[in-house]
C-alpha cells in the first residue's frame, strides 16, 4: 500500500482551504477541524498517511501540542511525521514541539511554493519508496466540512467569517490559475502583514476602535484587496499604476470593481463590509493624494490603512530582504512616508511588530 495521503488538522475553514488548494495536486489530501476527529482516521488510515500538518493552536493554546505528545506514545503512529503550523505561536510551544518530536515548523500565511518543498523533502526523507506524489492528474480530494451549508452556498448574515473566507479564498484560487500576471506569493505576503499588523493594533491600542473579532476580519479581508484587477486586462495590469493615460485610469478602476463585487454579494455581512472597504482604499493616502480620487480630505477606513501600510512594507521588504539590516532600511523607508502615506500611528504598529514580522519574512521571503 503506498503512502498517499497528507492530513491536515486545523481548525481554521480559511487555513484549510489554502492547504487543501497548495497540496490537492500532490495528494490525496484529507482536512480535519479537530484532533478529536483527526485521531480517529489517523487509526484507522495509518497506513496510507505520509505526513501530518497540525495546527498548535486549536480548541486551546497547546491542543496542537498534546495531540503531537499523544501520537508518538504510540507506536503505530509514531513513525509518521508531524510538522506544526502556527500563526504568532509562541516560541517555547515551537520549541517544545519540535522536542516532542515534530519532523518541521511552518509559520502562517505559507508561501505555497516554500511549503509544498518543505513537506516533500520532509515526507521524502522518512518514507523513501513507499511515498506516492501525484504530480499530473488530480487525486480525490476528502475534505471534512461541518454544518448543512455546501461548500459554496450563498452566505447569510449568520455564516462565520472562516466559511466565507474559505468560498472567496477557492474562488480567487480558481482565477488565479489562468492569469499568470498575479503573484500569489504577494496575495499571501499582504494576508500575513495585515494580519500581524492588525493583531498589533489591537493590542497597543485594547480600547480602541478596533477589536480582536475585527483583527480576524481584516487579516481575512486583506486576501482579496486587489481582486477587482481580475476584471482588468493583462496588458494593463503590467503597466502598474506609474503607468500613462489612459491605461493608468483603466488600472485604477479596479478599486471600483472590488468594491461592487463584495457590495453585491448577498445579504450585508461585516466580513464582506470589510472587504468592499479594503478594495476600494487601499491606494489612498493619508494626506489624501493616491486613489480613489476625492474632493477634500475623507476619513480612511482604519482597516484600509493597515492594508495600506501592510503594502509598503511587502514592496520594501521585497527590495531588502538580502540585507542583513533589511529591518532597519524598511523602518528607515517608511519613515518617509509619515505623513504621506500612512500615519505615524501606523509606522509605530510596524516598529511594534518587528520580532514577529521578522519571523514571518523568514517563512514567506527567504528562500
Amino acid at each position: 500500500m503506498k503512502r498517499d495521503t497528507l492530513l491536515i488538522v486545523d481548525d481554521s475553514e480559511l487555513d484549510l482551504a489554502i492547504l487543501n488548494e497548495i497540496f490537492k495536486n500532490m495528494f490525496q489530501v484529507v482536512c480535519m477541524k479537530t484532533t478529536r476527529s483527526a485521531r480517529k482516521y489517523l487509526e484507522e488510515n495509518q497506513k496510507r498517511i505520509c505526513a501530518v500538518l497540525l495546527d498548535i493552536c486549536m480548541e486551546s493554546p497547546t491542543a496542537g501540542l498534546f495531540f503531537l505528545e499523544e501520537l508518538q506514545h504510540k507506536a503505530e503512529l509514531a513513525g509518521i511525521p508531524v510538522i506544526l503550523i502556527a500563526s504568532d505561536a509562541n516560541r517555547e510551544y515551537v520549541m517544545e514541539g519540535i522536542r516532542n518530536g515534530a519532523a518541521d515548523f511552518l509559520a502562517k500565511p505559507v508561501n505555497p511554493q516554500y511549503v509544498q518543498e518543505r513537506v516533500e523533502e520532509t515526507i521524502r526523507k522518512i518514507w523513501k519508496d513507499e511515498l506516492e506524489v501525484q504530480t499530473g492528474e488530480k487525486k480525490k480530494r476528502i475534505f471534512e466540512h461541518t454544518g448543512d451549508a455546501a461548500p459554496f452556498s450563498q452566505p447569510s448574515e449568520k455564516t462565520s467569517t472562516e466559511e466565507i473566507t474559505a468560498m472567496w479564498t477557492s474562488k480567487l484560487m480558481d482565477f488565479l490559475r489562468f492569469r499568470t500576471v498575479f503573484s500569489l506569493q504577494k496575495f499571501h505576503g499582504v494576508h500575513g502583514i495585515s494580519t500581524l499588523l492588525t493583531k498589533t493594533y489591537v493590542a497597543a491600542h485594547p480600547y480602541g476602535k478596533l477589536t480582536i473579532k475585527d483583527a480576524s476580519i481584516i487579516g481575512c479581508a486583506a486576501t482579496f484587496y486587489d481582486i477587482g484587477l481580475l476584471g482588468i486586462p493583462d496588458e494593463i495590469i503590467k503597466g502598474g499604476p506609474d503607468q500613462e493615460e489612459p491605461g493608468r485610469t483603466m488600472y485604477f478602476n479596479h478599486l471600483e470593481l472590488g468594491k461592487n463585487l463584495f457590495q453585491h454579494s448577498g445579504p450585508p455581512h461585516p466580513f464582506l463590509d470589510c472587504c468592499a472597504d479594503i478594495a476600494y482604499w487601499h491606494h489612498k493616502n493619508v494626506d489624501g493624494t493616491g486613489y480613489p480620487i476625492t474632493d477634500g480630505p475623507v476619513e480612511i477606513p482604519l482597516s484600509a490603512q493597515l492594508v495600506h501600510t501592510a503594502l509598503l512594507c511587502n514592496e520594501y521588504i521585497s527590495k531588502f530582504v538580502e540585507q542583513p539590516n533589511y529591518y532597519d532600511l524598511l523602518l528607515e523607508e517608511l519613515s518617509k512616508d509619515v505623513g504621506k502615506a500612512i500615519s505615524k500611528e501606523m509606522y509605530e504598529v510596524v516598529e511594534l511588530a518587528r520580532e514577529q514580522l521578522q519571523l514571518l519574512v523568514r517563512v514567506l521571503y527567504v528562500k
